[in-house]
């Protein structure tokens, strides 16, 4: 996974989440409400989350205006705000022994301007769009797609959410859970197998 795993977006993306419910509901929103909302999975998609958010506050809104004014926003304040927590040496070391590849809930239009340097590190990087009616995470869709088309038979997921866990399960996967911005009690309760409390770890569960 990319967001919150590799990559720190809580200046970015959760950013965006919070000014666009404050600019259509007028009402100050805390990045508690964001984070409760993702602990009832389902909401892997920021810009549906937007949608919900706001649904719940009972300001109804087109998911499709939400999407094209939040990326336009965030767009704008990604590359001076978002932090790649992961050393990158680390991961050209496991990728002398490992494919590696990301899975990001991100459409391609958000990655490629801001981390599209990560081509060079990993074998493939698979955006939502980048499928064509799999269904997102939690559904294990997309990576059992990814698995078929390069031949893997075995592989672990690693992510920092409910979602990743559900969907690296329903994939046949290993689920390790990286405590970024949730509890490593929800992320097992999700099937996480292995928690790191940062990404770095990952070299020792690697050479374990």
């Amino acid at each position: 996974d990319l967001d919150d795993t590799l990559v720190d977006t809580s200046e970015s993306y959760d950013r965006t989440v919070k000014d666009m419910v404050e600019k259509y509901s007028g009402e100050k929103m805390r990045r508690k409400e964001l984070m409760d909302l993702r602990l009832e999975g389902g909401f892997n998609d920021d810009w549906e989350a937007t949608a919900e958010l706001l649904n719940r506050r009972g300001v109804e809104i087109f998911l499709d205006k939400v999407v094209e004014e939040s990326r336009i926003h965030y767009l704008q304040i990604a590359r001076k705000n978002e932090e790649l927590v992961v050393d990158t040496e680390m991961l050209k070391q496991l990728g002398k022994r490992y494919r590696l590849f990301i899975l990001t809930g991100r459409y391609r239009s958000e990655y490629e301007p801001v981390w599209g340097e990560l081509d060079n590190v990993f074998e493939s990087v698979y955006c939502v769009d980048d499928f064509d009616l799999e269904k997102p995470k939690p559904s294990g869709d997309m990576l059992a797609t990814i698995m078929a088309k390069n031949n893997i038979q075995n592989a672990a997921y690693i992510g920092n959410s409910i979602d990743d866990m559900q969907a690296a399960q329903a994939a046949g996967l290993r689920a390790i859970g990286v405590t970024s911005n949730m509890e490593a009690k929800d992320l097992k309760e999700s099937g996480a197998e292995i928690i790191c409390s940062q990404i770095n770890e990952l070299a020792g569960v690697f050479r374990s």
